[in-house]
């Protein structure tokens, strides 16, 4: 029978156990604990020297002319898109905006009497019993009365949108650097 082979790596490793000191008696062998792994951020501060620069930034003014009635805003504030900053005085811009409705109500009714009035005529028949030129004027009449009722609508809108602009809001997300206005 032949001697069993050993190698370095053998004789290594018993070495290192003989040069374990021996349990002193009555010393108890060091405690295994188990327990989870959780996972959890781990935080690291570093503190740097530096210049922060917004990546988006706007000085917002007034399109129209006003009094400014309120501001809702200071230096330092966050604001979300859409927020109100400033308000303008809206009194006379609101009321023009009403009087550009009522017109506009005034043009709906003077399209909607032409059309009956050319109606009428047609129906009783051009050359029959009403000359064609009256069928014609009252025709005419119908495409005046849808031309004003369109120049009433622009002007309407025109209102309301000069009306939505005595408010002044923020158009992007983000802080109030300076406010130039009190």
């Amino acid at each position: 029978m032949t001697p069993p082979s050993w190698s370095a790596g053998r004789i290594a490793c018993l070495l290192a156990l003989l040069a374990l000191p021996p349990l002193a008696a009555g010393a108890e062998a060091p405690s295994v604990r188990l327990t989870t792994v959780e996972e959890a951020p781990v935080a690291e501060e570093v503190r740097l020297n530096g210049t922060v620069t917004a990546l988006r930034s706007a000085r917002i003014s007034a399109a129209v002319a006003g009094l400014v009635e309120e501001v809702t805003v200071d230096a330092g504030d966050r604001v979300a898109e859409g927020d109100r900053l400033v308000g303008l005085d809206a009194e006379p811009a609101r009321a023009e905006a009403e009087a550009a409705r009522a017109a506009a109500r005034e043009g709906e009714a003077a399209l909607a009497e032409a059309r009956r009035r050319f109606e009428e005529v047609d129906s009783l028949g051009a050359g029959e019993n009403i000359p064609a030129t009256e069928v014609h004027a009252r025709k005419s009449q119908v495409a005046v009365a849808e031309a004003e009722l369109a120049r009433l609508r622009a002007e309407r809108e025109r209102a309301e949108v000069a009306l939505r602009r005595h408010r002044i809001e923020a158009p992007f997300d983000g802080v109030i650097h300076t406010r130039d206005v009190d």
